[in-house]
């Protein structure tokens, strides 16, 4: 669950922070690119963020989690 959630926040992070650049956010000037890139590739490596929700769902309704 922590993997799913801090990545998809890490990629918002960089939306956000890439729309607030505008054009200068994509460039090679402020080096943000290369961030947002890696925030992506962060989502795919041992299943991607829909692979990782479908199994903390099923384990949800299976009631394996405790967060007790």
């Amino acid at each position: 669950m922590v993997k799913a959630y801090c990545t998809e926040m890490l990629g918002r992070v960089y939306d956000k922070v890439i729309q607030v650049h505008g054009g200068v956010g994509v460039s090679n000037e402020l080096k943000l690119e290369a961030g947002y890139r890696y925030a992506r590739i962060l989502r795919i490596p041992d299943g991607t963020s829909e692979i990782h929700r479908r199994t903390i769902a099923r384990s949800l309704l299976k009631g394996d989690l405790n967060f007790n």
